[in-house]
């Protein structure tokens, strides 16, 4: 009896190791497939603002009775992100705002335009997912005057009010692309990755 028990342990070990091995190389394997295709870019739909169109200024009021300029030249560009409270992606994406606010504070500003008219449940959004320190504005006129017709939208403009780049947004990697993508001409990483595969330089932006 001793023996079958002993072989048993013996067994079991073996196998147990056997699935750690196999898991290790399964979680490699996952590594380099992430490294190759890299990370998802945000995705251009039809609808929102035209690349290269020049927004006029709007004049606005934070929630927190600060005056923001957006559209018309400014000194910085700005990256605004169009959020809902009622919507489950936006509340997701609140970390990926926060970061994205604080790491490229020195290069553009970012401002959530809530498309949610009712003020305390965007207090309460702001305050349960710790977007104190960026600036929300209650508008969903600038909403229906950019053509956004559903959050979490991202449109990205330089400091003259030019869209740069737009796109759906639902985690840090889709907000990253927005930006990467206008830092390198291109509307999406998509049409980046579009104009490379077709040596088609007329997907670049002007």
């Amino acid at each position: 009896m001793t023996t079958i028990w002993l072989i048993s342990h013996i067994t079991l070990w073996v196998v147990v190791a056997l699935l750690s091995v196999l898991v290790i190389l399964l979680t490699r394997q996952m590594g380099l497939i992430y490294r190759r295709l890299g990370p998802a870019p945000a995705r251009m739909e039809n609808d929102g603002p035209a690349i290269g169109d020049s927004l006029p200024e709007i004049i606005v009021q934070t929630l927190d009775g600060e005056t923001k300029i957006i559209g018309g030249d400014n000194l910085i560009a700005r990256l605004l992100v169009f959020v809902s409270v009622g919507c489950p992606a936006c509340n997701l994406l609140a970390p990926a705002i926060r970061t994205v606010a604080k790491k490229e504070r020195s290069a553009l500003e970012t401002l959530m335009i809530s498309l949610s008219t009712d003020e305390r449940a965007v207090r309460d959004f702001v305050k349960r997912n710790k977007l104190l320190e960026v600036p929300c504005i209650i508008s969903s006129e600038i909403a229906l005057q950019y053509k956004v017709h559903g959050p979490p939208y991202g449109v990205l403009l330089d400091r003259h009010g030019v869209v740069k780049a737009k796109g759906l947004i639902n985690n840090l990697d889709h907000v990253e692309s927005l930006i990467n993508a206008a830092e390198m001409g291109y509307a999406t990483s998509t049409a980046y990755i579009s104009a490379i595969n077709s040596s088609d330089p007329a997907l670049a932006i002007d």
